[in-house]
């Protein structure tokens, strides 16, 4: 039972009450809204509240711990609340005033724990008490062995993946997108479990600043003026205050300049902070560098993010492009987001490419950047720069691969030579 008491007003403060006593509820919103003159929202159960967290952006949130028989769903509400950015002051409730659940609520974040029944002018005194402060307790740093071998100096391994540009029968260095692997010889080592992980230990944050830190110090060694594409979570562009200037100080460090850095916005979750995310947005930009939108097609990746980030590339997933060439369905969504990001102004960066044959579709519709395993896999860094053979491809930069097993030879794409003297340049074509 979603309950708004109160039409929506130009109010300061907005209250959001969580209870699963309907009665008790609903007398408690009542009271509220008339004794604190503000807009109270009101949800019976743990569905309802995420449903108005989402929406809605509260200066207070007051909770009971055991919304569900035998279960303290409170606890992961207010955990959730916590963490937000420029979070509300949080109070918690419970018919039982124990120790353990006093401790249980403070430590994931509540400010006040109080026992209930308690009477209700005492509640909404303690509530105006909250609303009038403007201090507030910052959330405990996230802890977990994982984590905090993550966050070491040698938690995450960095690599490189080229990205690149057609022109006819030929492809050139477009630029690189600077991944991460996790710890190695575990389970994490993939960057999509690593990141999975930090979501819950609600950490995305960290392990992004700590992933691009790893990324920009690798990347002091490539030559300008090859392009540097860092993936950021759309949630950490929301929730890291002033996340452009710490991103400008740490490319300094390494002396990269900004305008060659391309940031992908990768969205797992949607953005808690709006305004704060657009205002990152706009702060990157000035700051000269591009904006491209991960995982297009998938996931939150949907058209309204499109608007927002109003994105320099469109990254297209491997989804989409992996067997194009054999299924119209994929062909008509490969085919769909290139004339869209015509529309918008924006360049298309088709991902996961392993089969000559899916690439000569993406020609056909007028997708001339790429990257894949048909060109190269993710290489270390040191492998990056070691003296090149011919064009960039497989057989270049992984030892594994022989030139004459080429696919790219096929293709009219690759020109190296079993025996080919190495020529040292990096070759780039600006984007």
């Amino acid at each position: 039972m979603i309950q708004i008491l109160a039409a929506p007003k130009a109010a300061v403060n907005r209250v959001l009450v969580i209870e699963d006593e309907l009665p008790l509820l609903e007398l408690i919103g009542t009271y509220l809204e008339c004794e604190l003159k503000c807009e109270v929202h009101c949800a019976s159960d743990r569905e309802e509240a995420e449903a108005l967290l989402d929406c809605y952006k509260y200066s207070l949130v007051v909770s009971d711990l055991s919304l569900t028989p035998q279960k303290l769903e409170g606890l992961y509400i207010i955990e959730e609340v916590a963490d937000a950015h420029g979070r509300p002051r949080i109070v918690a409730m419970s018919g039982e005033g124990t120790d353990r659940l006093k401790s249980l609520a403070l430590g994931v974040g509540a400010d006040v724990f109080m026992e209930k029944p308690r009477a209700l002018p005492e509640l909404a005194s303690t509530l105006r008490q909250l609303l009038s402060t403007t201090s507030f307790t910052s959330p405990k740093p996230p802890t977990g062995k994982l984590l905090q071998r993550v966050l070491s100096k040698d938690g995450i391994v960095p690599v490189v993946q080229p990205i690149f540009r057609l022109d006819g029968d030929t492809h050139t260095l477009a630029g690189v997108e600077c991944l991460t692997r996790g710890p190695g010889g575990t389970p994490f080592q993939r960057a999509d479990a690593l990141f999975a992980y930090a979501r819950r230990k609600r950490a995305e944050h960290l392990v992004d600043q700590h992933c691009i830190s790893a990324a920009l110090k690798a990347a002091s060694a490539i030559p300008a003026p090859i392009r540097l594409n860092l993936n950021v979570h759309a949630s950490t562009l929301g929730r890291t205050a002033d996340f452009c200037g710490w991103l400008c100080s740490t490319a300094a460090e390494n002396s990269i300049d900004t305008q060659r850095l391309t940031i992908e916005i990768v969205e797992h979750t949607p953005v808690w902070n709006k305004p704060e995310f657009s205002h990152t947005l706009a702060a990157l930009r000035v700051a000269g560098m591009r904006i491209a939108l991960d995982d297009v097609g998938l996931g939150h990746s949907n058209f309204q993010m499109m608007v927002d980030a109003k994105p320099d590339y469109f990254k297209l997933d491997r989804y989409f492009v992996h067997g194009c060439h054999r299924d119209k369905h994929r062909k008509a969504v490969v085919s769909s987001v290139a004339k869209l990001a015509e529309e918008l102004g924006s360049a298309v960066v088709a991902e996961g490419i392993e089969d000559p044959a899916d690439l000569e579709i993406l020609r056909d519709v007028g997708i001339t950047l790429v990257q894949g395993f048909l060109f190269c896999r993710p290489v270390r860094y040191d492998q990056f720069l070691e003296p090149q053979s011919g064009d960039f491809c497989s057989c270049s930069l992984e030892p594994r691969t022989e030139a004459s097993q080429c696919q790219l030879k096929s293709l009219g794409l690759c020109s190296r030579m079993v025996g080919q003297a190495a020529d040292t340049g990096l070759h780039c074509a600006h984007i």
